[in-house]
């Protein structure tokens, strides 16, 4: 007890974790903006699809935390460097987005299609 005190009021462990969380949540917002759109893309067209499978497919099954050690050495570990690698490291698309796109029932695309939706929408 007294070394966790120790550390929130000597080594200002809170702001340490206000930073930290801030960091984090950034690089949450950075891979969703980045990979929810793209998986949306790929589940709703065709060659979009076919661009970036390639590259998805293999890393689909790979946990997350395998990426981090390469990241690391590939970017760096000074402080500008790890946002940028902990948002890259979450940003392929969710498999769970493309396959939630590609299973929608086609008499609700031309449902909607009828209605006057573009294909985009």
């Amino acid at each position: 007890m007294k070394g966790t005190l120790q550390l929130f009021i000597q080594h200002d462990l809170a702001s340490a974790i206000l930073v930290s969380t801030r960091r984090i949540a950034l690089a949450f917002l950075l891979a969703s903006a980045l990979a929810l759109p793209i998986g949306v893309l790929m589940g709703a067209f065709e060659p979009v699809n076919r661009f970036f499978e390639p590259i998805v497919s293999p890393l689909r099954y790979m946990p997350i935390s395998a990426f981090i050690p390469l990241l690391i050495l590939w970017s760096g570990s000074t402080r500008s460097r790890r946002s940028p690698s902990s948002s890259s490291a979450s940003s392929l698309p969710p498999p769970v987005v493309v396959t939630a796109i590609r299973t929608v029932p086609e008499e609700l695309v031309q449902t909607a299609l009828t209605l006057g939706a573009g294909r985009a929408q």
